[in-house]
């Protein structure tokens, strides 16, 4: 309930006030052990869907990283709890990892309506959007790229 009405409010806040609510969520993240799965996807969701571009998806980004130590590779083994994000565990590692694979989409669907909507402008006046776009795109495939290294057998059982 909490994370639907706070994704409500983001859309009618002002974008700097969203922000900082992502903001405060991303700190909570870092800062508060959750065992409860629920709780920590939660939380994680406001802290990407509420903070701004590109900042939503560094968040995105950071969590994967973490989530992949706790969750091991074929040459690692996992860890317990992150040390960054205290909400991302044992206990709450499929729950974050589910919640990032549905903010990829998320983040998919934005970057298409940017590339559609760049298209329309004079491609002289859009280098810098052009810039941008490139950017936010190795980033969503950076991000996507942490799940392929994560040793998902058996994880979670």
């Amino acid at each position: 309930v909490l994370l639907d009405i706070a994704l409500l409010l983001g859309k009618i806040l002002p974008c700097s006030l969203a922000n900082s609510i992502g903001e405060w969520a991303n700190h909570m993240c870092r800062t508060t052990n959750l065992a409860n799965p629920k709780a920590s996807e939660s939380l994680s969701a406001i802290a990407i869907y509420l903070s701004s571009s590109p900042n939503d998806l560094a968040i995105a980004c950071s969590m994967a990283s973490e989530l992949l130590k706790v969750i091991g590779t074929e040459e690692e083994e996992p860890i317990k709890e992150s040390k960054v994000y205290l909400t991302i565990n044992n206990l709450t590692g499929n729950a974050v990892a589910t919640l990032i694979l549905h903010s990829m989409e998320y983040f998919i669907v934005d970057l298409e309506w940017a590339v559609l909507k760049w298209k329309t402008v004079s491609r002289d006046s859009s280098l810098h959007l052009e810039a941008a776009l490139c950017a936010r795109a190795e980033a969503v495939v950076s991000l996507a790229s942490q799940f392929a290294e994560m040793n998902l057998k058996g994880y979670g059982t």
